[in-house]
């Protein structure tokens, strides 16, 4: 009975998302979903819930899955009220700990990063890269290229098609145009990665015959009712493949980070302590 209820209140959720593209009143989004005791979860944060560019089906799906934890959420908190003394949901005590504990990670992550991510050099990421080189392989296909996401009523579209070969600079100049003036939606990424699985989220529907385009046509194209999706595949790597050092700079540098974080958190715990006592902060009694 609860999964159709569920069902139900993702298709509300999908019209939902619709109204909020048009520019629905503050009282559609208001309007409830579902309550569990005074407890209510409201057409606006559900939508809010839901990816941008999503399709109905996996809007519903999504919004299915998050009703259903939402209710279990909130009945599984009565269950714990009711049957826990008030001194075990006395948790002010733990709260207070834990925003003492994420304050201090929070600010000691911002001097690390302040302080040794620009020291970090391309130099240490390549030699980690290179030593390391067979943690680095990739789980999911990526690779350069363009998705031109182009209204249908806009004009030259053969032309513009003729750029997406790119077989010179004035080609990539004028689709680059193109796009910024008739498909402000698209993304160029020609010179950096980016997974497959990503640029599905952007179309109507996955890629089908991934390997194909990537390794031999080079291009894919579909549409819906308003817009025609045009990938453009300039390099790609494969999974299994070795993941290409500039798509891997961003977790080596978070490791080498890390590396040093024991050191750099003990001497900064020093300072601090030192500091304390110099501007009579700390008082023993």
């Amino acid at each position: 009975m609860m999964n159709n209820h569920i069902k139900i209140k993702g298709a509300i959720l999908v019209a939902a998302m619709v109204m909020a593209g048009c520019g629905s009143s503050a009282s559609d989004m208001d309007r409830p979903i579902v309550t569990v005791g005074d407890k209510v979860l409201t057409m606006h944060e559900l939508s809010i819930s839901i990816p941008p560019n999503t399709t109905p089906d996996d809007s519903t799906m999504i919004a299915n899955d998050y009703i259903k934890r939402w209710i279990n959420s909130q009945l599984m908190l009565n269950k714990a009220v009711l049957n826990l003394t008030k001194e075990e949901q006395d948790i002010e005590s733990l709260i207070d700990e834990y925003r003492r504990s994420l304050l201090v990670n929070l600010y000691q992550q911002k001097l690390l990063d302040q302080k040794y991510s620009p020291m970090i050099t391309d130099g240490e990421i390549r030699q980690y890269y290179e030593s390391m080189k067979e943690n680095f392989r990739l789980k999911e296909n990526i690779f350069k290229g363009v998705l031109a996401i182009i209204p249908k009523t806009s004009p030259k579209l053969a032309e513009f098609r003729n750029w997406l070969r790119f077989r010179n600079g004035d080609d990539i100049l004028n689709a680059k145009a193109y796009m910024l003036q008739y498909g402000p939606q698209s993304e160029e990424f020609l010179d950096k990665w980016m997974s497959v699985s990503y640029i599905n989220t952007l179309l109507p529907g996955n890629i089908p015959s991934e390997n194909d385009v990537l390794r031999g046509r080079k291009y894919y194209e579909t549409q819906n009712d308003e817009y025609y999706y045009m990938v453009v595949v300039k390099e790609s790597r494969f999974v299994d493949d070795y993941e290409p050092a500039e798509f891997a700079s961003d977790k080596i540098k978070s490791i080498l980070l890390n590396k040093k974080r024991f050191d750099f958190v003990k001497q900064l715990e020093e300072d601090i302590y030192n500091e304390g006592l110099e501007q009579k902060i700390i008082k023993f009694h």
